[in-house]
């Protein structure tokens, strides 16, 4: 299958976005909630976490990205920042899925980390979760599995060595971002 990603906008999600963003994730079947989460949440919860984590307040720690196809949110990446760490979180509609869309929110959200001078990124998946898991080693993170969790990470040294901005800048190109 062939990606247009002209087709696709991707774009920083902000407070007004809370609810596209909650749609999005409840029309996440349970199995998909499941990996996401790593319990099955509910639309309430889901509501909440949202919430929590795009209140207008709280714009330095909590970063949200989306993907629109030409009218829908897509796919969703949540980057929580703090004490120089960085997690990032995602979700991609399931029909929507192997067209590389994790790689370029992760892209995007590398340059966020290193703008605000990140040392480390990390993200925390069930064992299970293979498009994660996939991602963490195609961006060279260290992946480390205990029992159904894994949790991957990459430290970032300053400055970011030209090789790393422009391999994220080759991943922006091959996808047709730049």
């Amino acid at each position: 299958m062939t990606t247009y990603f002209h087709d696709y906008s991707l774009v920083r999600l902000l407070h007004k976005n809370g609810p596209e963003i909650v749609h999005h994730i409840i029309s996440l079947n349970d199995s998909d909630r499941y990996l996401r989460f790593g319990y099955v949440c509910s639309d309430e919860q889901v509501a909440k976490y949202v919430s929590n984590t795009i209140n207008q307040e709280d714009v330095q720690k909590n970063f949200w990205y989306g993907i629109y196809d030409q009218t829908n949110l897509i796919a969703t990446l949540h980057v929580a920042m703090g004490n120089g760490l960085a997690e990032f979180a995602f979700t991609t509609d399931e029909k929507y899925r192997g067209q590389k869309l994790g790689q370029l929110l992760f892209a995007r959200g590398y340059q966020l980390a290193t703008e605000f001078q990140i040392s480390r990124i990390f993200m925390a998946c069930l064992s299970q979760n293979a498009a994660m898991r996939h991602i963490a080693k195609k961006f060279g993170m260290a992946v480390v599995t205990h029992g159904t969790d894994s949790e991957a990470s990459i430290n970032i040294t300053y400055p970011v060595p030209l090789s790393k901005i422009s391999e994220v800048h080759h991943i922006l190109v091959d996808k047709g971002i730049v």
